[in-house]
């Protein structure tokens, strides 16, 4: 029997279960995170002002487009993310994470920083799958006790499926 290889790269389609952050609608939208993490383009998600608050937002992937007879299925992901303050006194913890419904893979990455040209991380490197119908991006920033504004800018993600067909 014949086996073929196949790559595809997949980019966040929609988003979920957004606490917290408020988003911005003229420039900066959220359909702009919907992109490869090397883009330059971004979504501005803001920061709630409430002192000591969660801000989450998970980022889906569709992956209907790995056929259904798809085996030795293999992941890695990347993200691209950045907050606009690395001061602790107003943002005390800011990651990405990768995840398989509500199963973390890999672990939490930083992204408190504000660097103008932050680096593509790698949320998980060739993780082995049966099924990817819940994969998605976790941002997760907690709001310290200080009410000044921040932002996080999310660049995109990149999801690479590697697999074989018969």
């Amino acid at each position: 029997m014949v086996t073929n290889h196949y790559t595809k790269e997949i980019y966040p389609s929609s988003y979920s279960n957004i606490v917290n952050f408020t988003l911005e609608t003229t420039t900066h939208t959220i359909t702009d995170a919907y992109t490869p993490a090397d883009s330059t383009s971004y979504a501005t998600l803001n920061i709630s002002t409430t002192a000591n608050t969660t801000n989450t937002i998970y980022f889906n992937f569709d992956t209907s487009v790995i056929p259904a007879n798809a085996i030795n299925i293999r992941i890695s992901c990347t993200a691209r993310a950045r907050t606009s303050t690395a001061q602790t006194n107003r943002i005390s913890m800011a990651t990405v994470r990768l995840y398989n419904g509500s199963t973390a893979l890999g672990s939490n990455v930083s992204i408190l920083d504000q660097s103008t040209n932050p680096a593509v991380k790698t949320l998980a490197s060739d993780v082995s799958m049966n099924d990817l119908s819940d994969i998605k991006v976790f941002v997760n920033i907690h709001r310290s006790s200080n009410k000044q504004a921040a932002q996080c800018n999310f660049y995109g993600s990149t999801l690479t499926v590697d697999y074989d067909v018969y």
